[in-house]
């Protein structure tokens, strides 16, 4: 129950999803499909999505000491 009370409480933050809103939102009001966020006109590949995704925890070994300490 409180899981579900926290995902209608809170907000977005992830700025992406924000400002896909925003240009979804601008377009419904302007009537111009040309506007359009980042994200929308520079989509990753699933192979570069996947490379950052195995690749990210690996470095966060590498810069935070304490992390792999403790994962030991």
């Amino acid at each position: 129950m409180c899981v579900a009370l926290v995902l209608v409480v809170m907000s977005e933050t992830r700025s992406s999803i924000i400002l896909i809103r925003l240009a979804r939102d601008a377009r419904r009001i302007t009537g111009n499909n040309k506007l359009k966020a980042r994200i929308e006109v520079e989509r990753a590949s699933l192979r570069s999505l996947l490379k950052v995704s195995c690749t990210r925890p690996l470095c966060t070994y590498d810069l935070v000491p304490e992390v792999y300490i403790s994962s030991l």
